[in-house]
């Protein structure tokens, strides 16, 4: 036992650290965005949608935070034109998100 991992613990395994993928062999943290992804697709155009989204990113260490800015400046945006939760996002809106 090496570092209070077992050599078979640690031999091609990453694990979950505070929200993050770590793998301690190579001693690499990665964000794992595909359960993210997954989920844009699966929802629909709206408020709700956006929120939702965001409200699943957990990144205590502030390696997303370039996309999470992103995201409330268009949360914002969506708050000031008054939409109601289920509204399809204006057309520019959606292009912002998706893009």
């Amino acid at each position: 036992m090496e570092n209070g991992f077992s050599e078979s613990e640690k031999e091609g395994v990453e694990m979950e650290v505070v929200g993050l993928n770590w793998n301690p062999e190579k001693d690499v943290l990665s964000l794992e965005v595909k359960g993210l992804v997954d989920n844009l697709k699966s929802l629909d155009n709206s408020k709700r949608c956006v929120l939702h989204t965001a409200a699943r990113i957990f990144d205590p260490v502030g390696l997303m935070t370039p996309f999470v800015v992103q995201i409330k400046c268009l949360l914002l945006e969506i708050w000031e034109r008054g939409m109601d939760w289920d509204d399809d996002l204006p057309e520019y809106l959606w292009r912002k998100w998706i893009g």
